[in-house]
């Protein structure tokens, strides 16, 4: 096989490879993302207890990024796994169709 069909060309890469890489990022990504989000939930508790008001306001804004940010890697899943709707019609839909 020539070198040509085994490169990209113009530095693009394979889709395919492009969307494993990905799921394989966003799977290692999400447990991380809950020992954050959970550790910052002990922290908020933390500094609620022992009446640091400035560290549970800082801490709680580093919670809502790691929510949000789980809440995208969700997001992102759910659209993989879904199918794709190409505004294509059914045949039964142009079956009656005459033009």
């Amino acid at each position: 096989m020539p070198e040509s069909a085994t490169q990209p060309r113009h530095g693009l890469r394979d889709p395919e490879t492009i969307n494993r890489e990905s799921s394989r990022w966003i799977r290692a990504e999400r447990p991380r993302l809950e020992q954050i989000r959970n550790n910052l939930n002990d922290r908020i508790a933390e500094a609620e207890r022992e009446g640091w008001l400035g560290d549970v306001e800082q801490l709680s804004v580093s919670l809502d990024a790691a929510e949000d940010k789980i809440t995208q890697i969700e997001a992102q899943q759910r659209r993989k796994e879904s199918p794709v709707f190409l505004g294509i019609p059914a045949f039964d839909q142009m079956a009656g169709r005459t033009s």
